[in-house]
């Protein structure tokens, strides 16, 4: 009769443990948020073993702590990995279990202290994620005639089955996050391509004009322009906006209108009109966003071009007779200092003359060694190019950057853009 009693009582605990598992199961599959997940799985641990209470600590490898929090929108409270009976189970990975809390002086007395629980009886056992490694410790607190062997048994089949709920759901959520990142890039993209001007490159007389933008996988701020003005002119520029993202790709943006607007509707001179852009976007975008900018002005009937460079790399100007001159900065990036007045220089083109501006992505591309291109042999590349038609100018150097950089991932958008005084019709 006994052994039929005991039989029958391990039946009914084995059917009272299916049906835990499944009602809560049914839960945690519909859980989203992680901090109600927690509350759910703490729970079912709870009503597993006939606990008061059960607590989840997670293990904060970065400060070595357990961290847990008792209810939601409650504080967390963070132990030290070895301190009280869930630290020692994350420490030595061995269950922790006492049914004389009230007589020991420890961690679980200060706790108490700090909640207003009183604690008498605890049980812990370790959590570990698909790999064995230790992830935290799922506690249970306070059951009436002690915790026992099957108690521990029963919590560490929850805490194997929480371990695992967890770890899918953050990888649920890494995987999200991942898609709705691809599709952040992907619109940053499309911003990116849509403000470039490669479909209307209208011919100024007197200039030869060419450019290349290749962006990186993750879409960083190249832009270029190309504005022919009404008076016969052409306003030539490129700029390298801070960050990436659709962030960057709407800042671009942004500082592109501005400079239409203030380039079409004035005829300010170079200085002025980036003076008055620094103003705009220092106004309406956060510290950490500015654009390096290089801006020319250029009037192809009297040759001379009027440059601004706001922290830009430094474009050359190759002279037909073999010189070449290098257009320093003339001041910060735009957006990065309110109530700045930029200067600018003034240079006169003769036929053959060419100006090469460029983005830091290029002259600093990385091989995979993590070496940046020599400087040396950047100019280089663009000294043998310097007599070729802009187009294959333009070729030749994105593709020494190619060979210099090898299978190596682009790091960065490279930009390159060329304008070249020709002779006039």
């Amino acid at each position: 009769m006994a052994a039929t009693g005991s039989f029958l009582s391990d039946a009914i605990d084995g059917q009272y443990i299916s049906r835990v598992i499944f009602d809560y199961a049914k839960r945690i599959g519909r859980e989203k948020d992680r901090e109600a997940l927690l509350a759910i799985i703490a729970d079912m641990g709870r009503d597993l073993v006939g606990a008061e209470r059960c607590t989840i600590w997670l293990l904060d490898s970065s400060t070595n702590q357990l961290v847990t929090r008792l209810a939601q929108g409650t504080e967390t409270i963070r132990i030290d990995v070895g301190q009280g009976y869930a630290g020692r189970c994350v420490a030595t990975g061995e269950i922790a279990m006492s049914n004389t809390v009230a007589e020991e002086r420890g961690l679980a007395n200060m706790v108490d202290a700090r909640t207003g629980y009183h604690t008498f009886s605890v049980l812990a056992v370790p959590m570990r994620n698909s790999a064995g490694e230790i992830m935290g410790a799922f506690q249970a607190l306070n059951k009436a005639g002690g915790f026992n062997a099957s108690d521990a048994d029963l919590l560490g089949l929850a805490a194997a089955y929480s371990a695992s709920t967890l770890e899918t759901q953050s990888l649920q959520m890494r995987a999200e996050e991942a898609r709705r990142l691809e599709h952040e890039m992907q619109i940053a993209r499309e911003v990116q391509q849509r403000l470039l001007p490669a479909d209307r490159l209208a011919p100024v007389d007197g200039v030869e004009f060419a450019a290349s933008c290749q962006p990186a996988a993750e879409v960083g701020g190249d832009y270029y322009d190309y504005l022919p003005l009404t008076d016969g002119c052409l306003t030539v520029l490129l700029g390298d906006i801070s960050g990436k993202g659709i962030a960057a790709a709407l800042m671009m943006a942004s500082v592109q209108a501005s400079l239409h607007s203030l380039v079409l509707q004035s005829a300010q001179e170079p200085h002025d009109i980036i003076t008055r852009l620094n103003g705009i976007v220092y106004e309406s975008s956060t510290r950490t966003r500015y654009s390096t900018l290089f801006f020319a002005h250029y009037d192809p009937g009297s040759g001379k071009m009027k440059t601004v460079n706001a922290g830009h790399s430094t474009p050359l100007l190759f002279r037909e007779n073999g010189t070449v001159e290098r257009l320093e900065a003339d001041g910060p990036p735009v957006g990065l200092l309110s109530g700045l007045k930029f200067s600018q220089k003034e240079y006169t083109l003769t036929t053959g003359d060419t100006l090469v501006c460029y983005s830091d992505g290029i002259s600093e591309c990385h091989n995979e060694q993590g070496e940046i291109w020599p400087e040396e042999d950047f100019e280089r590349a663009l000294l043998d190019a310097r007599g070729l038609p802009l187009e294959r100018l333009v070729a030749s150097v994105m593709d020494a950057a190619a060979r210099f950089a090898g299978p190596a991932a682009q790091h960065d958008d490279m930009t390159i853009i060329c304008l070249r005084a020709a002779e006039r019709t």
